[in-house]
Protein backbone atom coordinates (compact mmCIF):
# COMPACT_ATOMS: atom_id res chain seq x y z
CA UNK A 1 0.00 0.00 0.00
CA UNK A 2 2.82 2.36 0.85
CA UNK A 3 4.48 1.65 -2.47
CA UNK A 4 1.25 2.34 -4.34
CA UNK A 5 0.72 5.58 -2.40
CA UNK A 6 4.25 6.74 -3.12
CA UNK A 7 3.85 5.93 -6.78
CA UNK A 8 0.52 7.78 -6.87
CA UNK A 9 2.06 10.84 -5.22
CA UNK A 10 4.93 10.76 -7.69
CA UNK A 11 2.48 10.50 -10.59
CA UNK A 12 0.42 13.40 -9.29
CA UNK A 13 3.54 15.45 -8.75
CA UNK A 14 4.68 14.78 -12.32
CA UNK A 15 1.24 15.70 -13.66
CA UNK A 16 1.22 19.00 -11.78
CA UNK A 17 4.65 19.82 -13.18
CA UNK A 18 3.58 19.04 -16.73
CA UNK A 19 0.47 21.20 -16.32
CA UNK A 20 2.33 24.32 -15.16
CA UNK A 21 0.07 27.34 -15.61
CA UNK A 22 0.41 29.76 -18.50
CA UNK A 23 1.08 32.47 -15.93
CA UNK A 24 4.63 31.09 -15.67
CA UNK A 25 5.19 32.24 -19.26
CA UNK A 26 4.89 35.92 -18.24
CA UNK A 27 7.93 37.97 -17.26
CA UNK A 28 5.77 39.70 -14.64
CA UNK A 29 2.10 39.75 -13.68
CA UNK A 30 2.09 42.99 -11.68
CA UNK A 31 2.99 46.49 -12.76
CA UNK A 32 2.84 49.54 -10.48
CA UNK A 33 2.77 52.87 -12.30
CA UNK A 34 3.38 54.54 -8.94
CA UNK A 35 2.29 58.09 -8.21
CA UNK A 36 0.88 59.81 -11.25
CA UNK A 37 -0.81 63.14 -11.95
CA UNK A 38 -4.28 63.18 -13.43
CA UNK A 39 -4.17 63.22 -17.22
CA UNK A 40 -1.52 60.89 -18.70
CA UNK A 41 -2.35 57.64 -20.46
CA UNK A 42 -0.25 55.03 -18.68
CA UNK A 43 0.87 52.11 -20.83
CA UNK A 44 2.54 48.83 -19.88
CA UNK A 45 3.37 45.74 -21.94
CA UNK A 46 3.06 42.40 -20.12
CA UNK A 47 5.57 40.32 -22.08
CA UNK A 48 5.48 36.55 -22.26
CA UNK A 49 7.03 33.65 -24.17
CA UNK A 50 5.33 30.42 -25.16
CA UNK A 51 7.63 27.94 -23.43
CA UNK A 52 5.34 25.00 -24.21
CA UNK A 53 5.28 22.57 -27.11
CA UNK A 54 1.92 23.62 -28.59
CA UNK A 55 0.54 26.92 -29.93
CA UNK A 56 -1.13 29.28 -27.46
CA UNK A 57 -4.45 30.78 -28.53
CA UNK A 58 -5.84 33.88 -26.77
CA UNK A 59 -9.61 34.17 -27.14
CA UNK A 60 -10.44 37.07 -24.84
CA UNK A 61 -8.89 39.91 -22.82
CA UNK A 62 -11.09 41.74 -20.30
CA UNK A 63 -10.59 44.14 -17.38
CA UNK A 64 -12.15 44.73 -13.99
CA UNK A 65 -12.50 48.51 -14.46
CA UNK A 66 -13.27 50.81 -17.38
CA UNK A 67 -10.30 53.04 -16.56
CA UNK A 68 -8.09 50.37 -18.16
CA UNK A 69 -8.19 49.00 -21.69
CA UNK A 70 -6.25 45.89 -22.61
CA UNK A 71 -5.58 43.97 -25.80
CA UNK A 72 -3.52 41.19 -27.35
CA UNK A 73 -1.95 42.27 -30.68
CA UNK A 74 -1.27 38.62 -31.55
CA UNK A 75 -3.79 35.90 -30.65
CA UNK A 76 -1.87 32.80 -31.77
CA UNK A 77 1.64 32.35 -30.39
CA UNK A 78 3.73 29.43 -31.62
CA UNK A 79 6.13 27.51 -29.33
CA UNK A 80 9.21 29.60 -28.66
CA UNK A 81 7.61 32.82 -29.86
CA UNK A 82 7.14 35.91 -27.68
CA UNK A 83 4.34 38.47 -27.53
CA UNK A 84 2.70 40.84 -25.04
CA UNK A 85 -0.55 42.09 -23.57
CA UNK A 86 -1.01 45.86 -23.75
CA UNK A 87 -2.59 47.53 -20.70
CA UNK A 88 -3.47 51.24 -20.92
CA UNK A 89 -4.62 53.08 -17.81
CA UNK A 90 -6.48 56.42 -18.05
CA UNK A 91 -5.32 58.49 -15.06
CA UNK A 92 -8.14 61.01 -15.66
CA UNK A 93 -10.68 58.48 -14.40
CA UNK A 94 -9.48 57.96 -10.83
CA UNK A 95 -7.95 59.74 -7.84
CA UNK A 96 -5.95 58.01 -5.13
CA UNK A 97 -4.78 54.36 -5.15
CA UNK A 98 -6.25 52.21 -7.92
CA UNK A 99 -5.80 48.52 -8.76
CA UNK A 100 -7.24 46.91 -11.90
CA UNK A 101 -7.08 43.27 -12.96
CA UNK A 102 -6.56 42.25 -16.57
CA UNK A 103 -7.89 38.77 -17.38
CA UNK A 104 -6.25 36.96 -20.30
CA UNK A 105 -8.24 33.95 -21.48
CA UNK A 106 -6.54 31.10 -23.36
CA UNK A 107 -8.47 28.40 -25.23
CA UNK A 108 -5.59 26.28 -26.54
CA UNK A 109 -3.85 24.00 -25.83
CA UNK A 110 -6.34 24.06 -22.95
CA UNK A 111 -8.69 26.56 -21.34
CA UNK A 112 -7.00 28.77 -18.75
CA UNK A 113 -7.29 32.35 -17.50
CA UNK A 114 -4.29 34.38 -16.32
CA UNK A 115 -4.76 37.43 -14.09
CA UNK A 116 -2.50 40.46 -14.48
CA UNK A 117 -2.59 43.49 -12.21
CA UNK A 118 -1.90 47.18 -12.83
CA UNK A 119 -1.84 49.71 -9.99
CA UNK A 120 -1.38 53.47 -9.72
CA UNK A 121 -1.87 56.32 -7.28
CA UNK A 122 -3.62 59.33 -8.84
CA UNK A 123 -2.54 62.63 -7.30
CA UNK A 124 -4.32 65.99 -7.60
CA UNK A 125 -1.37 67.88 -6.07
CA UNK A 126 1.26 66.53 -8.43
CA UNK A 127 1.89 67.43 -12.08
CA UNK A 128 4.32 66.62 -14.91
CA UNK A 129 4.69 68.84 -17.97
CA UNK A 130 4.82 67.29 -20.48
CA UNK A 131 3.58 63.95 -19.14
CA UNK A 132 6.49 61.96 -20.62
CA UNK A 133 10.05 62.30 -21.86
CA UNK A 134 9.52 61.89 -25.60
CA UNK A 135 12.68 62.40 -27.65
CA UNK A 136 10.90 61.66 -30.94
CA UNK A 137 12.92 60.65 -34.00
CA UNK A 138 16.70 61.02 -33.81
CA UNK A 139 19.58 59.95 -36.00
CA UNK A 140 21.96 57.26 -34.78
CA UNK A 141 24.93 58.93 -33.07
CA UNK A 142 23.21 62.29 -32.62
CA UNK A 143 23.10 64.17 -29.32
CA UNK A 144 19.54 64.08 -28.01
CA UNK A 145 17.84 65.09 -24.80
CA UNK A 146 14.39 65.85 -23.44
CA UNK A 147 13.24 67.89 -20.45
CA UNK A 148 10.13 68.09 -18.32
CA UNK A 149 8.97 69.85 -15.16
CA UNK A 150 7.53 68.04 -12.14
CA UNK A 151 5.67 69.99 -9.48
CA UNK A 152 4.32 69.08 -6.04
CA UNK A 153 1.95 71.51 -4.31
CA UNK A 154 1.52 69.95 -0.86
CA UNK A 155 5.04 69.62 0.61
CA UNK A 156 7.30 72.71 0.81
CA UNK A 157 10.26 70.52 1.89
CA UNK A 158 9.88 68.07 -0.98
CA UNK A 159 13.12 66.96 -2.63
CA UNK A 160 14.05 64.59 -5.44
CA UNK A 161 16.89 62.54 -3.98
CA UNK A 162 17.69 60.46 -7.05
CA UNK A 163 16.83 60.29 -10.75
CA UNK A 164 17.69 57.12 -12.62
CA UNK A 165 16.68 55.17 -15.70
CA UNK A 166 16.05 51.49 -16.38
CA UNK A 167 18.36 51.76 -19.40
CA UNK A 168 22.09 52.44 -19.18
CA UNK A 169 21.81 54.27 -22.50
CA UNK A 170 20.00 57.17 -20.79
CA UNK A 171 21.49 59.59 -18.25
CA UNK A 172 19.06 61.50 -16.06
CA UNK A 173 19.49 64.65 -13.95
CA UNK A 174 17.13 66.55 -11.62
CA UNK A 175 17.52 70.29 -11.01
CA UNK A 176 15.52 72.38 -8.51
CA UNK A 177 13.79 75.28 -10.28
CA UNK A 178 11.39 76.68 -7.69
CA UNK A 179 10.54 76.42 -3.99
CA UNK A 180 7.82 78.86 -2.94
CA UNK A 181 5.41 78.28 -0.06
CA UNK A 182 3.89 74.86 -0.77
CA UNK A 183 4.99 74.68 -4.41
CA UNK A 184 8.18 72.86 -5.42
CA UNK A 185 9.24 72.40 -9.06
CA UNK A 186 12.11 70.38 -10.51
CA UNK A 187 13.40 70.12 -14.06
CA UNK A 188 14.17 66.58 -15.22
CA UNK A 189 16.60 66.15 -18.11
CA UNK A 190 17.17 62.85 -19.92
CA UNK A 191 20.15 62.57 -22.28
CA UNK A 192 20.56 59.63 -24.66
CA UNK A 193 23.98 58.17 -25.29
CA UNK A 194 25.06 58.42 -28.97
CA UNK A 195 25.71 54.65 -29.12
CA UNK A 196 22.04 53.78 -28.54
CA UNK A 197 21.23 51.18 -31.22
CA UNK A 198 18.75 51.81 -34.03
CA UNK A 199 15.12 51.01 -33.17
CA UNK A 200 12.06 52.11 -31.22
CA UNK A 201 12.89 52.28 -27.51
CA UNK A 202 10.55 52.41 -24.51
CA UNK A 203 11.94 52.69 -21.01
CA UNK A 204 11.17 54.28 -17.63
CA UNK A 205 12.81 57.04 -15.60
CA UNK A 206 12.37 56.74 -11.84
CA UNK A 207 12.44 59.65 -9.41
CA UNK A 208 13.10 58.86 -5.75
CA UNK A 209 11.72 61.59 -3.47
CA UNK A 210 11.47 62.50 0.21
CA UNK A 211 7.66 62.56 0.37
CA UNK A 212 6.29 59.46 2.12
CA UNK A 213 3.24 59.33 -0.16
CA UNK A 214 5.31 60.03 -3.28
CA UNK A 215 8.46 58.01 -2.66
CA UNK A 216 8.83 56.90 -6.27
CA UNK A 217 7.62 58.58 -9.44
CA UNK A 218 7.69 56.76 -12.80
CA UNK A 219 8.23 58.79 -15.97
CA UNK A 220 7.92 57.02 -19.36
CA UNK A 221 10.62 57.73 -21.92
CA UNK A 222 10.38 57.01 -25.66
CA UNK A 223 12.83 57.49 -28.51
CA UNK A 224 12.96 56.31 -32.12
CA UNK A 225 16.55 55.96 -33.32
CA UNK A 226 16.92 56.05 -37.11
CA UNK A 227 20.04 55.02 -39.02
CA UNK A 228 22.49 57.82 -39.79
CA UNK A 229 22.21 56.64 -43.38
CA UNK A 230 18.87 55.68 -44.97
CA UNK A 231 18.07 53.51 -47.99
CA UNK A 232 15.10 53.95 -50.36
CA UNK A 233 13.39 51.64 -51.07
CA UNK A 234 13.97 49.48 -48.02
CA UNK A 235 14.01 46.27 -50.09
CA UNK A 236 14.60 45.12 -53.65
CA UNK A 237 11.53 43.20 -54.87
CA UNK A 238 11.71 42.16 -58.52
CA UNK A 239 9.02 39.48 -58.85
CA UNK A 240 9.40 36.86 -61.62
CA UNK A 241 12.58 36.82 -63.74
CA UNK A 242 13.02 34.42 -66.64
CA UNK A 243 16.17 32.35 -66.80
CA UNK A 244 18.68 33.98 -69.15
CA UNK A 245 17.28 37.44 -68.41
CA UNK A 246 18.01 40.00 -65.71
CA UNK A 247 16.13 42.64 -63.75
CA UNK A 248 17.38 45.68 -61.90
CA UNK A 249 16.37 48.30 -59.35
CA UNK A 250 17.99 51.50 -58.13
CA UNK A 251 18.69 52.22 -54.48
CA UNK A 252 18.97 55.74 -53.07
CA UNK A 253 21.41 55.78 -50.14
CA UNK A 254 21.25 59.11 -48.30
CA UNK A 255 22.86 60.68 -45.24
CA UNK A 256 22.81 64.04 -43.46
CA UNK A 257 26.44 64.66 -44.40
CA UNK A 258 28.88 63.24 -46.98
CA UNK A 259 29.78 59.60 -46.33
CA UNK A 260 31.51 56.71 -48.04
CA UNK A 261 30.20 53.25 -48.82
CA UNK A 262 33.13 51.13 -47.69
CA UNK A 263 31.81 47.73 -48.71
CA UNK A 264 28.75 45.87 -49.98
CA UNK A 265 28.46 42.33 -48.65
CA UNK A 266 26.12 39.72 -50.10
CA UNK A 267 26.72 40.25 -53.82
CA UNK A 268 27.50 37.08 -55.80
CA UNK A 269 27.02 35.49 -59.23
CA UNK A 270 23.28 36.17 -58.99
CA UNK A 271 23.33 39.70 -57.58
CA UNK A 272 25.66 42.50 -58.66
CA UNK A 273 25.76 46.08 -57.37
CA UNK A 274 27.31 49.06 -59.17
CA UNK A 275 27.61 52.77 -58.43
CA UNK A 276 29.20 52.71 -54.99
CA UNK A 277 32.38 54.62 -55.93
CA UNK A 278 35.05 55.68 -53.43
CA UNK A 279 34.23 59.33 -52.74
CA UNK A 280 32.18 60.73 -49.89
CA UNK A 281 28.75 62.00 -50.97
CA UNK A 282 25.46 62.88 -49.30
CA UNK A 283 23.60 60.70 -51.82
CA UNK A 284 24.79 57.48 -53.45
CA UNK A 285 22.78 55.85 -56.25
CA UNK A 286 23.30 52.09 -56.45
CA UNK A 287 22.09 49.82 -59.22
CA UNK A 288 21.18 46.30 -58.10
CA UNK A 289 21.04 43.73 -60.90
CA UNK A 290 19.65 40.22 -60.40
CA UNK A 291 20.41 37.54 -63.00
CA UNK A 292 19.21 34.06 -61.92
CA UNK A 293 21.54 31.08 -62.17
CA UNK A 294 18.82 28.51 -61.38
CA UNK A 295 15.05 28.23 -61.21
CA UNK A 296 13.45 29.00 -57.85
CA UNK A 297 13.06 31.68 -55.21
CA UNK A 298 15.87 34.19 -54.68
CA UNK A 299 16.07 35.44 -51.12
CA UNK A 300 19.28 37.14 -50.14
CA UNK A 301 20.40 40.19 -48.17
CA UNK A 302 22.83 42.93 -49.08
CA UNK A 303 24.76 44.56 -46.24
CA UNK A 304 25.91 48.12 -46.96
CA UNK A 305 28.87 49.13 -44.81
CA UNK A 306 29.50 52.88 -44.54
CA UNK A 307 31.93 55.06 -42.62
CA UNK A 308 29.01 56.34 -40.50
CA UNK A 309 29.30 53.59 -37.90
CA UNK A 310 29.94 49.89 -37.59
CA UNK A 311 26.34 48.78 -38.15
CA UNK A 312 25.69 47.56 -41.68
CA UNK A 313 22.47 48.56 -43.46
CA UNK A 314 20.53 45.47 -44.41
CA UNK A 315 18.70 45.46 -47.78
CA UNK A 316 16.64 42.33 -48.57
CA UNK A 317 16.66 41.20 -52.20
CA UNK A 318 13.72 39.05 -53.28
CA UNK A 319 12.83 37.60 -56.69
CA UNK A 320 11.60 34.38 -58.29
CA UNK A 321 13.48 32.75 -61.17
CA UNK A 322 11.23 30.97 -63.67
CA UNK A 323 11.93 28.87 -66.77
CA UNK A 324 12.46 30.57 -70.11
Amino acid sequence: MIRHSAALLLLLGSASLSLAGFDTYFENKLHDFGATPRGPQLVHYFRFTNSGKEPLVITNVRVSCGCVTASAPVTTIKPGESSYITAQMDSRRFTGPKSVTVYVQFSQPRFEEVSLLVTANGREDFSMSPDSLALGNIKKGADAKATMKVTLLSDPAWEIKEAKCDSNYVQVAAKLLKRERNEVTYEITATVRPDLPVGKWFTDVHLVTTNAALLKVRVPLTVDVNPAVSVTPLAVSLGDIRMGESSEQRLLVKGDKPFKIKNINGADDTITVTGAGTEAKIVHILNVVVKPTKVGAISKDLALVTDEGDEAINVPVRANAIKE
